[in-house]
């Protein structure tokens, strides 16, 4: 390469040799790059001329390339190796349980390091990765920690490990080596406040404690990439993993179920849309509203009311002006309320356009630059069994906490010693519908998506939980119902509503007769698969909610006044797609975002005073 007339450059290329050839530290490796490189010397052409020659040699290992992150779910801890371009090039999940009397500490994943460590001592297991070649074959991938720092060990390991799987992928350190994302999701929301602290003091900032990558370290807690995150954060990521599919517009939304929460992303391209959620946000958690969230103390986990729900957000309470709050046409007040309160943000939240982040690529893509979106609309119900607060939250969540609530109810679980089967199915399905009732966060969720026009181009389920297909195997159905099913899948994919009604036929079919377990591994329960058809048809059904009417116990704690508006759904019925897509794969795309300078959209943030002036 002729770059001045005066200086021939000599370039040695080096191809990426796996690194059991290349040697097992960061040493041998550079040894053996610099001897290719002198042997590319001796084949490359020489250089025309007498003209001075200068040697360039390339260093691979001083150049950092792709990202890690680590999610603690409830079981276990996902560590994940990406590329710059975010393909997954690397995963594999680390099991955590109590070393000592597992049976009596059952919580696991990140959890079980809320134990004091003389009873819990972490016992860490790598479960083989579902991406090949995650790690050598000849390293220990399991073991105990027996010391009293078993808090503070056990994340230096999920660090080594992450270097040794981004090393082994690309010879290189990953980006973000020193601020290294680990975010948890519902398993440790169901978790005491205390019990979150002890937790992420012993993992936020951590570094890793090999001697070739101790430049690894997790990122500080009030970084917002480490600790547990809201619901509304994880709609958020949901949300960015679904605009960023090729075919998906800024304007798509999202609802997903998991094990404890449910989420739904909802895309506002009005200033009227962006004006009615905020009016939602504020009688959810004003008292003369809704009172959802107006008295945060008064929620708890548990039905014995010994510990208040925790809180992730780190969004701040601010004033408003006058906010119209009104129910039935009727004005309930007019007055200046606090947009949302301590808690609320974790339930429900608003993010402007300009406060989204994607690469640039994407953003532009999906439309974000321009003006069809004015920002999205965040909801996360948290599941509490029976702890329904009075009537505020806690009966919809995620499939596991509506099985709780089934258990309790005597309505049957997915396995047959779990609960016990003392009522029919129809008064089960009587017995939920009042239960969601007395859900008054749900009811008005529900009451917002019927009476609003939303101008959204599609929703997509995107957990398998969510999804209605996933509800049955072939074999669980009688002849005729395996015709059903067949339907059902076909309606499925042409995203209309009507899926929902198909599938309670299926369940009230199969559950008359026995409401043991069925689907995937015998998973799955009634009462599961019964509400999700009920996350599908009470959002965007043809018929009345079954919230449209009075409350059916004068008992049920829930004001004559919180009822869904009779009539079909003003969303359009046919654009639902179901394609499971993870929130993880929404954080790498922030991630990415936040590596590149050119990260989108362009527009600047509205002022959150001037949103809420709006309002």
């Amino acid at each position: 390469s002729d770059l001045s007339s005066q200086t021939c450059i000599r370039i040695g290329f080096i191809c990426r040799i796996r690194k059991t050839r290349c040697g097992t530290t960061r040493e041998d490796r550079r040894g053996m790059a610099h001897k290719l490189m002198l042997l590319a010397f001796f084949v490359l052409p020489v250089c025309r001329g007498d003209r001075p020659q200068q040697t360039l040699e390339l260093d691979l290992d001083e150049v950092p390339s792709g990202f890690v992150l680590a999610d603690a779910g409830s079981s276990g801890t996902k560590l994940a190796v990406f590329n710059d371009d975010g393909q997954l090039k690397s995963e594999a999940k680390v099991l955590t349980t109590c070393l000592s009397n597992p049976e009596e500490n059952r919580l696991l994943g990140l959890s079980a390091l809320a134990y004091d460590t003389e009873k819990c001592k972490p016992r860490w297991e790598l479960v083989p990765s579902k991406v090949q070649d995650a790690f050598p074959k000849e390293e220990a991938l399991e073991g105990a920690i027996e010391n009293e720092e078993g808090r503070t060990d056990l994340p230096r390991k999920f660090l080594n490990l992450l270097a040794l799987m981004a090393r082994n992928q690309t010879l290189t350190d990953a980006r973000n080596a020193n601020n290294v994302p680990i975010l948890a999701t519902a398993g440790l929301r169901l978790v005491s406040q205390e019990a979150n602290d002890v937790i992420w003091n012993s993992v936020c900032e951590q570094k890793a404690d090999c001697k070739t990558c101790n430049n690894y370290a997790f990122a500080a807690r009030d970084s917002g990439k480490c600790g547990t995150i809201p619901g509304t954060q994880e709609a958020y990521y949901e949300y960015l993993s679904n605009i960023a599919d090729d075919n998906k517009a800024a304007s798509a939304g999202t609802f997903s179920l998991g094990g404890a929460s449910g989420q739904i992303s909802i895309p506002l391209t009005t200033e009227d849309q962006v004006k009615r959620f905020k009016a939602l946000m504020v009688k959810l958690s004003s008292k003369e509203g809704a009172a959802v969230f107006s008295n945060c103390d008064e929620i708890f986990l548990d039905k014995s009311k010994k510990t208040k729900i925790p809180v992730f957000s780190q969004r701040k309470t601010h004033n408003g002006k006058e906010i119209s709050i009104e129910e039935g046409g009727r004005l309930i007040s007019k007055k200046p309320y606090a947009v949302g309160t301590e808690c609320s943000f974790d339930f429900i939240d608003y993010k402007p356009v300009g406060t989204i982040a994607l690469p640039k690529s994407l953003a532009d893509r999906a439309g974000l630059n321009g003006n069809e979106l004015k920002g999205v609309g965040l909801i996360s119900f948290l599941g509490l069994g029976h702890a329904q607060n009075a009537g505020k939250m806690g009966v919809a969540g995620g499939v596991n906490s509506i099985e709780e609530w089934a258990i309790g109810a005597q309505c049957g679980a997915a396995k047959d010693d779990q609960g016990q089967e003392t009522k029919s199915w129809e008064d089960c399905k009587t017995e939920f519908a009042r239960a969601l009732k007395s859900d008054r966060f749900f009811v008005e969720v529900v009451n917002f998506f019927r009476t609003a026009n939303l101008t959204v181009t599609q929703f997509s389920y995107v957990t398998p939980a969510a999804t209605p297909r996933n509800q049955f195997l072939e074999n669980d159905l009688s002849s005729e119902d395996k015709a059903n099913l067949t339907t059902m899948m076909e309606v499925e994919e042409k995203g209309q509503s009507r899926v929902a009604t198909i599938l309670e036929t299926l369940v009230t079919d199969r559950c008359s007769k026995t409401m043991s377990g069925f689907g995937f591994k015998g998973a799955n329960s009634c009462a599961k698969a019964w509400f999700a058809a009920m996350y599908i048809d009470e959002f965007f059904g043809t018929k009345d909610s079954v919230f449209s009417g009075s409350p059916q116990s004068s008992t049920s704690g829930v004001d004559e006044k919180f009822k869904v508006a009779k009539g079909a759904s003003a969303q359009k019925d046919d654009k639902l797609q179901f394609n499971p897509r993870g929130w993880l794969d929404g954080l790498v795309k922030e991630e990415q975002a936040n590596m590149k300078a050119d990260s989108g959209p362009a527009q600047e943030a509205e002022p959150e005073s001037e949103a809420t002036e709006k309002a």
